[in-house]
């Protein structure tokens, strides 16, 4: 029998309902079929063609489709107990600096829904060929790859932080990032942060999607293991006085 992973109440499925709407947008996508070119805008891709930058862009490619794809899906899978997954045609990728910098192709299409016992199969046969991609054509880090994976597949418990406690979503991740595939849990922990006289932990990855080598965003991501406690401190504060005006309006 299949674990129930998660029961939400009314207003965790509305939030979840909704960042999965919010999520898609970004891209403008459906769930049937994901034209990698899409991608292009979320990156600032230039025509140079140094090793290091293909490497950084690179990294950043493969966050976004797995976080602005897989992410997605693993959420509809939570919601509705089945889900499309990626079907596992080959992926090439070619680094092109006369055009936008990066080729893919083809675009990813996705299976029928599957039920979970099927989905997770065809989701785990996907990231082992995606990791081969753009580990052997684009030279991404192990690490930096598996990151983005876990956090594109605890999603749906990373997106309910204001929900439940942060141990629950720690623990509650931890069991479905095993049941998935024993690799991702060791690419995602929760890292405790303090502001206000409260702590809370904050979902944070093992391996970086370099983005701090941006020129134009030096600055690390919300969940960057690079982040030191002062600023992981910084952000937990920055969010609880979010979270007062928001409650003023």
């Amino acid at each position: 029998m299949t674990p129930q992973w998660l029961t939400l109440t009314p207003a965790e499925t509305t939030h979840l309902q909704q960042a999965l709407t919010s999520l898609q947008q970004v891209l403008s996508h459906n769930a049937d079929r994901l034209d990698l070119t899409q991608l292009a805008h979320v990156l600032p891709l230039t025509t140079s063609s140094h090793a290091s930058e293909r490497l950084t862009y690179g990294a950043l490619l493969a966050r976004d489709l797995l976080l602005k794809w897989l992410g997605p899906l693993t959420i509809r899978q939570i919601l509705d107990q089945q889900a499309p997954a990626p079907d596992s045609t080959p992926l090439n990728i070619e680094w092109r600096p006369d055009s936008l910098g990066f080729v893919l192709a083809p675009s990813i299409l996705s299976t029928p829904s599957l039920e979970l016992d099927r989905w997770i199969p065809s989701v785990r046969n996907w990231l082992t060929q995606l990791e081969e991609a753009f580990r052997t054509q684009l030279r991404v880090g192990k690490g930096a790859f598996w990151s983005s994976a876990a956090l594109a597949l605890a999603m749906p418990w990373t997106q309910l932080q204001s929900f439940r406690p942060a141990d629950e979503l720690e623990s509650g991740s931890h069991a479905w990032l095993t049941y998935l595939d024993d690799r991702l849990p060791r690419y995602l922990r929760w890292r405790e942060a303090h502001a206000e006289g409260q702590a809370r932990k904050l979902p944070n990855r093992r391996g970086c999607c370099l983005r701090y080598r941006l020129p134009e965003q030096p600055h690390l991501c919300g969940t960057c293991g690079r982040r030191k406690q002062a600023d992981l401190d910084q952000m937990f504060a920055n969010r609880l006085r979010l979270a007062r005006e928001a409650a003023l309006n």
